[in-house]
């Protein structure tokens, strides 16, 4: 099954082969060579004499037919046809990539499972010509954000083959199900989809076992979470939402960009209130660059209906895009939705136009009880959306408010620790320029001690406003 994969500015497209087969009949239900359906013929396979064409350096190398599914595979669009597997990226369940300016660096991740999915990067040695070059593991340092690539041997075609073998000898650090990769040029960052799973202990302590390392945001979540000594093994390890993840290309840096969720901390998945505004199992991504600013496309695709991810009394899950402006703090109450697909929808394949005023976007395998066209799939142009980001910044702007005199109480002011509120509220201080700087949630009380000094407002879910001064 291909999913994701690599777009590039200079048109050449790779298609990801995600779903990973363990045998010709791996007896997971879901086989797609069983009862003669799909793949029927289960013959070796010899690289470089049956269709698509070989690759150099492992031409005539005879494998299994299910192992020659999962590699990133090269595609010419216009002549729908593969133009190569990339054997020497390795065998993984890839979903998305990313190809950097240079033309020459490829980062990679893998939709697998839990404290399993990889991070590789390939560096060709001639810009453009991925045939030749070096694979590398990311390796997080223990109890750091920052990282090593650690090089595999890719002219071993069975280190390529077994790229997760090699993965467990080197301890390299295991994800939980990396979706899309994208590249913003204009942080010179990568953003990846990292979209969670609602249980993931005891697949963490087995691969775990096994050699992976385990990521520093995990590790962290899981004593927010109470787990105790057991980390990311302990049954009260839940990751329901997911999130987004930045890499640092100078630092090796990788840590949470943006956080899944509101949390819903009963335990039983039910709740009396949809969240406002929410995020849950983030996919899809893509960078928008619209009048000179540049927004990070998110899309959903739900891993189950609890736990706050769709409406309460609704069983079928609805996806949903958002943009976040990321000249403003990575925080959910900073997107902004645009979109929503139908009931069992996923929604994917993100481009947008030159100009960034159109996008396309699929509406992918819908409940077939939806009404016409709504139970099909779909592709979908969207625009007008310009207009909503506007106003949206002029309405998150609360200076134009104060002289209204509608306000509410604050003390002290001027302020330097923290700053009590006059009630329990929803609240969000911004900075002169409109820019929501902290949220509070449900309390009267807000930590400033971490702000610079200078002149901010205060804002509430009633728009009332009140000007204050941290010294």
């Amino acid at each position: 099954m291909n999913c994701g994969g690599i777009q590039t500015t200079d048109d050449r497209i790779w298609t990801a082969e995600e779903w990973f087969r363990s045998a010709n009949n791996d007896g997971t239900g879901d086989d797609i060579f069983r009862n003669g359906a799909g793949v029927r013929d289960t013959a070796d396979f010899t690289i470089g004499v049956t269709t698509p064409n070989g690759f150099t350096g492992f031409n005539g190398q005879t494998i299994k037919k299910f192992e020659n599914f999962n590699y990133m595979v090269e595609v010419d669009v216009r002549e729908a046809k593969a133009i190569r597997k990339q054997y020497n990226w390795g065998r993984q369940g890839f979903e998305g990539g990313a190809i950097l300016p240079d033309n020459k660096t490829v980062i990679l991740g893998e939709d697998g499972d839990a404290n399993a999915s990889l991070l590789t990067k390939f560096v060709a040695d001639v810009a453009g010509d991925f045939t030749k070059g070096k694979t590398y593991l990311f390796k997080q340092n223990t109890g750091s954000f920052s990282g090593t690539w650690v090089e595999v041997d890719n002219t071993n075609f069975v280190n390529m083959l077994n790229i997760h073998r090699e993965a467990m000898k080197v301890n390299a650090t295991g994800f939980t199900r990396l979706e899309w990769v994208v590249y913003d040029k204009t942080t010179n960052k990568i953003y990846l989809a990292e979209t969670g799973t609602d249980s993931p202990n005891n697949t963490n302590a087995s691969y775990i076992n096994q050699g992976y390392g385990t990521p520093k945001h995990a590790n962290d979540r899981s004593v927010v979470l109470g787990c105790g000594d057991s980390l990311v093994t302990s049954s009260k390890y839940k990751d329901y939402y997911g999130r987004v993840l930045v890499l640092d290309l100078i630092t090796n840096e990788i840590k949470t960009f943006l956080e899944g969720g509101p949390v819903m901390t009963n335990g039983t998945g039910k709740y009396t209130e949809y969240p406002k505004q929410h995020l849950s199992n983030p996919d899809g991504l893509g960078v928008l660059y619209l009048n000179d600013k540049s927004y990070l496309v998110i899309l959903e695709d739900l891993n189950g209906s609890s736990f706050g991810r769709v409406p309460v009394g609704v069983n079928n899950r609805s996806c949903e895009m958002f943009l976040l402006d990321l000249s403003k703090e990575a925080i959910l109450n900073n997107l902004v939705k645009i979109a929503t697909v139908p009931f069992g929808a996923e929604i994917t394949g993100f481009t947008a136009s030159a100009d960034g005023k159109n996008i396309f976007f699929n509406s992918q395998h819908p409940s077939s009880w939806n009404e016409y066209p709504f139970n099909n799939s779909l592709t979908v142009a969207l625009t007008g959306y310009e207009t909503l980001l506007s106003e949206t910044s002029v309405d998150d702007n609360p200076s134009e408010l104060v002289s209204n005199g509608n306000v509410f109480g604050v003390y002290p002011n001027p302020a330097s620790n923290s700053i009590k509120l006059s009630e329990v509220m929803d609240a969000a201080i911004y900075d002169i320029n409109g820019n929501r700087i902290k949220v509070s949630r449900n309390s009267d009380n807000i930590d400033i001690s971490d702000m610079t000094k200078g002149t901010y407002f205060i804002m509430n879910s009633d728009k009332k406003v009140v000007k204050i001064i941290v010294e």
